[in-house]
């Protein structure tokens, strides 16, 4: 017989497979009218970078990737906030680890909710966008002792 894909090309027969037996069982119910749904969450915990601290840190600077660690940033170095690693989580001496949250909630700040928080001169979220030499966003408050971190791209200020 002539395949019709192939032509005169030879055909083989393969051989059956024999699987061992699968038992199943399904059970339905009947489904009810779906609720009300429910309250959305906290968004997720986000990267951490743990590094030595350079200088002392205390929670709630945002701190600066720098050669062998991390150290508080300011808005009166615009070179520095392209390198930005996130907020502190915790307090750190000198030679301590520090861990900065690149993005996520963290319990610090007595900000109202919404409030858009940016980078401040002594390193610490403020909600004035207009200190330093550049503004970079850091977050926003989700409410009293909460903050939602969320580095943004800077605005470099120039002077007339």
């Amino acid at each position: 017989m002539t395949n019709p894909v192939f032509g005169d090309a030879p055909q083989t027969r393969a051989r059956p497979v024999v699987l061992a037996p699968i038992e199943l069982t399904v059970s339905t119910q009947r489904a009810g009218i779906p609720g009300a749904r429910g309250a959305t969450g906290l968004p997720g915990q986000g990267a951490n970078i743990t590094r030595p601290a350079l200088e002392p840190v205390t929670i709630g600077q945002v701190l600066v990737a720098d050669t062998g660690g991390l150290r508080p940033a300011s808005s009166l170095r615009p070179d520095e906030v392209d390198h930005l690693a996130g907020i502190a989580r915790n307090s750190a001496a000198p030679g301590d680890d520090v861990t900065a949250l690149a993005g996520g909630p963290l319990p610090v700040g007595s900000w109202p909710a919404g409030t858009a928080l940016f980078l401040g001169t002594d390193g610490y979220p403020t909600p004035n966008p207009n200190t330093g030499l550049v503004q970079v966003g850091v977050g926003h408050s989700l409410g009293a002792g909460q903050l939602q971190v969320r580095l943004s791209l800077p605005i470099h200020h120039t002077t007339a």
